[in-house]
Order: C-alpha cells, then sequence, then structure tokens
C-alpha cells in the first residue's frame, strides 16, 4: 500500500530548557506527524518554530512582509525565545513536506530541499 504522511524537519537545539522536547541526536531529522507525538515530540517542534523565526532584538519592522519589530529582551526567557512566533505575521513555516511509502517494498521517498509545503499553492 502507498502512504503519504506530513513531515516536518526538526533540528538540535543544544541547551534548550525552557519547556520539555525531544530532539533527535542527529543534526536534523525529518518528524512524521499525527496524533501519536508524545508531549516533549511536540515541544521539539515548537521550539525549532520559534527557533526558525527568531529574530534579534531591535530587529526592524518590514510592513510589506508583515512583521513588526522585536522587542528588545525584557527579561522572560521563554517570551524572548517565543516572540518571533508573534511577530512573525502569516509568513509561519518549518522545513518540512510529505513523505511517500510503499508498505510492501519499504521503499520511502522523503521530501528534498526546496520543495516544502510552504511552497503550495504559491
Amino acid at each position: 500500500m502507498i502512504t503519504a504522511q506530513p513531515v516536518l524537519e526538526v533540528h538540535r537545539l543544544d541547551g534548550f530548557s525552557l519547556w520539555p522536547a525531544a530532539f533527535p541526536e542527529e543534526p536534523y531529522v525529518l518528524l512524521p506527524l499525527g496524533a501519536d507525538l508524545s508531549p516533549a515530540e511536540v515541544g521539539a517542534v515548537v521550539a525549532c518554530l520559534a527557533d526558525a523565526h527568531a529574530e534579534a532584538p531591535g530587529a526592524e519592522a518590514d510592513p510589506a512582509a508583515g512583521t513588526e519589530a522585536a522587542p528588545e529582551p525584557d527579561g522572560d526567557p521563554a517570551g524572548t525565545f517565543l516572540r518571533g512566533l508573534l511577530a512573525v505575521g502569516e509568513d509561519l513555516h518549518l522545513a518540512g513536506g510529505v513523505r511517500i511509502a510503499d508498505t510492501a517494498t519499504g521503499a520511502v521517498v522523503d521530501p528534498g530541499c526546496c520543495h516544502g509545503l510552504q511552497e503550495w499553492g504559491t
């Protein structure tokens, strides 16, 4: 049987301790999305998403892109880390795609570079 499953690219965030997160041992891994994700895997996805959209404190706003200026740190590490998610506007994304697998043969086709779901429909 041929199956299709969405996957997200997650990576290690060395020293991350803001909430429980199950980061992969390898630098980058495609994590299959589904109802069976553990809370720590969801934590890793949110951490990678926030990391992908982190902005330097005081970064300039880009109204054309729908982003606001990144506020200065306020002493709240989790708030500072997550602030990029709030300022990114509608362009919230994380690398990933659709993994196609043939359960009869064991063949698997993973999404490649520059073919993520965020490119679909544009």
